[in-house]
């Protein structure tokens, strides 16, 4: 699952168990630091939701779609 960091932060800001982000000065610079730090990883995936602007239901909707075409299964 992706996000852009504006959404990351969004998502996290109310969080108090960030270590990184709470000591950081610049939240949004360090979102993108540790995506990019963290993007060898992240390319291994075999699939990738972008998550921004979306609620959970949307995701997970786009999740059950894309494992039932990963298992021929494309009937609603």
């Amino acid at each position: 699952l992706t996000a852009t960091p504006e959404e990351i932060y969004k998502r996290t800001l109310p969080k108090k168990d960030r270590p990184l982000l709470l000591k950081s000065k610049n939240v949004i610079e360090t979102i993108k630091e540790l995506l990019e730090m963290r993007k060898p990883y992240y390319d291994k995936a075999d699939y990738k939701i972008d998550t921004t602007k979306k609620s959970i239901e949307e995701v997970v909707d786009e999740i059950i779609e894309l494992l039932k075409m990963k298992n021929g299964k494309n009937k609603s």
